[in-house]
């Protein structure tokens, strides 16, 4: 009896190891979408600028989305010397409160102390555009260091780009004054940044900010 007694509770533990395990795993997800752009888009509920020379507007763009009803369209003239930026997230300047964060302002639909960092390895984003070319993607990290990567954009259909987190480098022609500068990404990430860098006008789209496991 105690043979079949021991083997049942050998099954009976190897039975919850196993469905602790797909529960944990169902529980994951293999990606989070962290910004959709919903709702109002401009100087209250963005960081968005550009040099005195060059000129950027954004707007909703309720007919070319891929998440949700809109996504936002940047409508730029770029100078050779100049830039054009769009910022989301946490700790950046938007014309109603430096520090607000919540969905629909200047943060994302998440905030970043509730995700799961260690599950996720890439940031994954949809971009499409007329005349645009090449576009940076900067990523904030916590110690307020900037994070770069560069994608070209050369086709009027929505476009998904996938940059492990690996492939981030340090910003070197720009950084806060109050960053850390320590080359070392230090989560969580806080905000992502697009900023087109060919000269001349062009209109650069994006949706569906995610961060995502490969």
């Amino acid at each position: 009896m105690k043979i079949y007694e021991n083997l049942h509770m050998i099954i009976g533990t190897a039975l919850l190891i196993v469905c602790a395990y797909y529960y944990i795993n169902a529980a994951r997800k293999d990606s989070i979408l962290v910004e959709s752009f919903e709702g109002k888009i401009g100087a209250d509920t963005a960081d968005y600028g550009s040099s005195p020379d060059s000129s950027l507007t954004v707007k909703a763009a309720a007919k070319s989305s891929r998440c949700g009803r809109q996504s936002v369209e940047m409508k730029y003239d770029l100078k050779p010397y100049g830039y054009v930026y769009f910022a989301k997230g946490y700790g950046l300047y938007h014309r109603k409160d430096v520090n607000a964060w919540s969905g629909g302002q200047s943060g994302w639909l998440v905030h970043p102390d509730k995700i799961s960092w260690k599950d996720y390895d890439a940031f994954s984003v949809l971009l499409k555009g007329k005349n645009v070319g090449k576009v940076a993607i900067d990523l904030k990290d916590a110690g307020g260091e900037m994070w770069r990567h560069t994608v070209h954009v050369d086709t009027k259909g929505w476009t998904k780009f996938t940059v492990p987190f690996d492939d981030f480098s340090v910003r070197r022609d720009w950084q806060p004054e109050s960053a850390d500068l320590n080359k070392y990404i230090d989560y969580p990430f806080t905000s992502f940044q697009f900023e087109p860098k060919n000269p001349g006008a062009g209109t650069l789209y994006a949706d569906c900010v995610k961060f995502v496991e490969l």
